[in-house]
């Protein structure tokens, strides 16, 4: 469903990607080829979260996530972290029941925001991810 698009800091993109497997299922009008989607695994975060705990022990999640771009800033008794990156998007429609085909060669170019918050004692609660079209319109038009 995205792709990455260029970037200054390459290996930190990498990171955020990581963190977006993709998953594959088949196309429901052709059953032939797959389309793609990536979903956010929390797991992959906190396993990363960890790793940089461990090895950084006065290290906290502020510091991982802001080491990696995130800019994190205070929400009530936690701390949000946020990071948007440029991705392209391909959409697809269902009408009358029936899903549309894809037609590949439209991207849309949008934005992939994670949100991550962090408590205190440097244990992620909630991580989310959210696109957004570039230019504040539905990233997905209706046909």
């Amino acid at each position: 469903m995205a792709a990455i698009g260029g970037c200054q800091f390459f290996w930190r993109i990498e990171a955020f990607w990581k963190w977006l497997p993709k998953s594959a299922y088949p196309d429901p009008q052709s059953r032939e080829s797959q389309l793609v989607r990536r979903h956010l695994a929390s797991s992959l975060v906190t396993g990363d979260l960890d790793k940089w705990l461990r090895q950084n022990p006065r290290a906290t999640a502020v510091s991982f996530f802001s080491s990696l771009g995130m800019t994190c800033k205070p929400e009530g008794a936690d701390i949000r972290c946020e990071h948007a990156m440029a991705a392209w998007f391909v959409c697809s429609y269902l009408r009358d029941g029936k899903w549309q085909p894809i037609d590949y060669a439209m991207r849309r170019p949008g934005k992939v925001r994670l949100a991550i918050i962090v408590a205190n004692d440097n244990r992620m609660k909630s991580a989310i991810a959210m696109h957004q079209s570039t230019d504040d319109q539905r990233l997905c038009p209706l046909p």
